[in-house]
């Protein structure tokens, strides 16, 4: 989802960016994501923060719980930026694989 963010960002001139937050905030600020998505998503890297860097003691229920809603979330996301893609570009049918690949 920040790789999506970063490249949605970077290919529409919206930086500076310093931080995968930085994405999902100006994702926000131009209508891609929502600022609720947005909450969850920015949970997201934190969790995987955590797992990667083991910044805190790792509690693994609450681990559990946080890659459960992935799957939500991962397809909440897709519909967000499928919706923003089809208004920007003018579309009105189209997959997110073949958003990507499209030249924005």
């Amino acid at each position: 989802m920040n790789d999506s963010c970063r490249h949605i960002v970077s290919a529409r001139g919206w930086g500076p960016d310093f931080s995968a937050k930085d994405f999902v905030e100006l994702a926000v600020k131009h209508g891609v994501v929502s600022s609720e998505l947005a909450r969850e998503i920015i949970m997201a890297i934190r969790l995987g923060s955590i797992i990667v860097y083991r910044y805190l003691g790792i509690n693994y229920e609450e681990l559990y719980r946080g890659v459960q809603k992935l799957t939500t979330l991962a397809r909440d996301f897709e519909r967000e930026v499928v919706s923003f893609l089809r208004k920007v570009l003018g579309i009105s049918r189209v997959s997110y694989l073949g958003v990507l690949l499209y030249s924005l």
